[in-house]
This record gives structure tokens, sequence and C-alpha cells, in this order.
């Protein structure tokens, strides 16, 4: 399990008894350093499962840019950075 929020990524991941690894989808570097991670952990990556999102609720006069830009980094960038990294990792 991945997720940015360490106390979140760490709850959860206990509960599911699943390996946690703390970074931030939207980081180019940190996605690296995380796929690096799983392969030198396990020796492979068989499945990848983007489902990380944010949101941001309310009305669009209320939304300023940064938090725009935010929920695209996560939803899109992040999907785009993990299936890369994930995909070239397996080359």
């Amino acid at each position: 399990m991945i997720d940015r929020d360490h106390t979140e990524l760490h709850t959860a991941a206990t509960a599911a008894g699943s390996y946690a690894i703390n970074a931030d989808v939207s980081n180019p570097d940190q996605v690296e350093a995380m796929v690096s991670e799983v392969v030198a952990t396990f020796n492979d990556i068989h499945a990848l499962v983007n489902n990380a999102g944010v949101a941001a609720f309310g009305p669009i006069s209320e939304c300023d840019f940064t938090t725009w830009r935010r929920v695209m980094e996560t939803n899109l960038d992040g999907v785009f950075l993990c299936s890369q990294a994930a995909r070239t990792a397996r080359e």
C-alpha cells in the first residue's frame, strides 16, 4: 500500500496485513523510489492498482488553482507516473 498520509497508511496496512510505503504518487522522485523499493523487496511487480485520489468539494468559485492542481496531480499525474515507473521496472 502506498499513501502520502503516514498515519492513515500504517493504520490501513496493519489492518490489512499489507506492506506499506509512505510516498506521494504525484511526485516523480517518490514514485521512482517507491517502485525501486517494491522491486527490491518483492523482486517484481505483477499488478498495479492506481486508486489514489483526492477531491475538492464546493463551488468552483471557491476552488483556487493550487487546489485544482493538487487534485489533477494526484488523480491524473499519479496514474501516469506509477504506470510508467511500474512498466519501466519490468523491462
